[in-house]
């Protein structure tokens, strides 16, 4: 009991850093969580008796609701038309989303979660300052190659990196009274700002952009009183002025959606939102013909050439979540991810104040997301954010409002 407990703790820590470390990391430390839960199924579940009956209720809706939208999405297959090869993989995409109920049974308690959490934040706040190195020139031997050095992305990508920032400056701003340290406290005030200047002044990534402005909205939201917090509404847009008056990635990468859209008017296909509106057209065309029950898993690409895509080359989704369920899952599909948002807005209510406002914000950043990516779908990201569902989730085990986290992070 005493090296499994030892074992997994390890496991989970280890999954926690490598979302912001690459790919490869990312499959090993996932093999090491699911060869524990394994274990946990087989040998320990049989050994101990559940402490309490929070620890048996939480999340069960939310778990309920994706095992059910997977059981959906594999039952698809029965009809689907793709490749093998394009149904394997969808399918391996889309059971990450079983990563959630694994990492609420392998955490026990709050305590475990502000852990897995805590390392979670030191992870990428390394990686934050190693993109300030990169953008003031100092070569990193170690960093992934797959894009350009001055992009300052050590290891994923300039997608993937702000996002990860935004998500960050939630959980270090909901978890900054849980440490008793004052130092500590200290230190995540100050990664917040290198997170927001390394978003809106080194990054290129827009929809980066978009989830920290909701951030900064978000907490102020839920800091101000009730009668100003209309307020809230009106910050993230003074902010974006200012920006786009003071920061040249911002103000470029801005400005390059009016000049796509114009292209993309003139037949011009061949930009981001181009491409884009593209995927999003063919998406509604396929859904029209199998709304109820879609194409099955897998088939966006295939019907995405069949209806006459312009890309020759495309992706394996439209960049739109909702789109994608819709086409491959049906009405059903789209039914059951838009059930999966409800459900972990829900479950948020069951948790004490700060873990549940960090799990409505992550919740809501993770739709607006899926409006233009389909950020489940990635290696790294999707573990992210099933991270972040399931340790938050998680918390519900232990309603000790006076838990702190311990002096050490390990």
């Amino acid at each position: 009991m005493r090296y499994w407990n030892q074992f997994n703790l390890f496991a989970l820590i280890f999954f926690a850093i490598s979302v912001s470390l690459g790919a490869s990391l990312v499959s090993i430390s996932k093999a090491m969580v699911i060869v524990s839960f394994i274990w946990y199924l087989i040998i320990i579940n049989q050994k101990q008796k559940i402490q309490s009956q929070s620890q048996l209720i939480v999340g069960s809706w939310a778990v309920c609701i994706i095992c059910s939208s997977i059981a959906w999405l594999i039952l698809s297959t029965l009809w689907s038309e793709a490749s093998p090869k394009e149904i394997g993989s969808a399918v391996e995409r889309n059971i990450r989303f079983l990563l959630v109920p694994v990492v609420i049974a392998l955490i026990s308690e709050k305590k475990v979660s502000y852990k897995v959490l805590g390392w979670m934040i030191v992870s990428h706040v390394i990686v934050v300052g190693l993109s300030f190195l990169m953008y003031f020139g100092v070569h990193i031997p170690f960093v992934q190659i797959k894009q350009p050095f001055e992009y300052a992305v050590p290891f994923t990508s300039s997608l993937e990196q702000p996002v990860m920032s935004a998500l960050v400056v939630i959980l270090l701003w909901y978890l900054k009274d849980e440490w008793k340290i004052r130092w500590i406290k200290y230190a995540s005030f100050v990664s917040i700002a290198l997170c927001i200047v390394n978003v809106f002044f080194i990054m290129m990534g827009r929809t980066g952009f978009l989830l920290m402005l909701i951030s900064i909205g978000f907490i102020i939201f839920f800091e101000l009183p009730k009668k100003l917090k209309v307020l809230a509404l009106l910050v993230p847009l003074f902010i974006s002025f200012v920006l786009f008056n003071t920061s040249t990635r911002f103000y470029e990468k801005t400005q390059q959606i009016k000049d796509n859209l114009t292209k993309y008017e003139e037949g011009n296909y061949d930009t981001s939102e181009g491409q884009r509106l593209d995927y999003w057209m063919r998406s509604i065309q396929s859904i029209q013909e199998s709304p109820i029950v879609g194409k099955g898993l897998g088939s966006w690409k295939k019907e995405y050439q069949r209806l006459g895509g312009k890309q020759n080359n495309p992706p394996s989704n439209p960049h739109n979540q909702f789109l994608l369920w819709w086409v491959e899952g049906g009405c059903v599909g789209l039914m059951l991810l838009i059930a999966i948002f409800i459900m972990m807005f829900l479950e948020s209510m069951r948790l004490d104040k700060h873990d549940s406002r960090a799990l409505i914000c992550i919740t809501a950043l993770s739709l607006v997301m899926s409006l233009f990516n389909c950020p489940f779908y990635g290696v790294g990201m999707g573990e992210f954010f099933m991270i972040l569902f399931g340790a938050l989730l998680a918390t519900g085990k232990d309603s000790q409002t006076s838990m702190k986290l311990p002096k050490a992070l390990c």
